[in-house]
C-alpha cells in the first residue's frame, strides 16, 4: 500500500482504478466498477446531502474493495456521512464533499 493511502498528512490523495479519491466526482470514477452487473452493487450521486455535493455506494461487503483509501480522505478531502448495512446484505455508504 502505497504511503499516501496509510498517511492523510501527506497532501496526496489515495488513488482506486487511476482516479484520485479527493472530490465525490473521483470517488465516482473509481468505483463505477461497482454498478456493473456482477457486482451487485450501484453507485449513484446524490444531487446534494446536507447542501453538499455527495455520492452513495451500495454492494456486498465482498466485494467492497478499497475502504481503506476512502477512509485515508475522510476528513480531509471528502466526509463519510453515513454507512448503513442494508436487508440484502449489502453495505450503503453516504459520502459528501468537504
Amino acid at each position: 500500500m502505497s504511503k499516501a493511502a496509510n498517511n492523510s498528512d501527506s497532501g496526496t490523495a489515495p488513488t482506486v482504478n487511476g482516479h484520485a479519491l479527493d472530490s465525490v466526482q473521483g470517488i465516482i470514477h473509481a468505483f463505477s466498477y461497482l454498478g456493473e452487473e456482477y457486482n451487485k452493487g450501484d453507485i449513484y450521486e446524490i444531487s446534494t446531502l446536507h447542501g453538499r455535493d455527495a455520492v452513495a455506494i451500495e454492494s456486498r461487503t465482498s466485494r467492497f474493495q478499497h475502504m481503506d483509501k476512502i477512509l485515508a480522505v475522510h476528513g480531509r478531502d471528502v466526509l463519510i456521512s453515513d454507512i448503513t448495512s442494508l436487508s440484502d446484505g449489502r453495505l450503503k455508504i453516504e459520502i459528501v464533499e468537504e
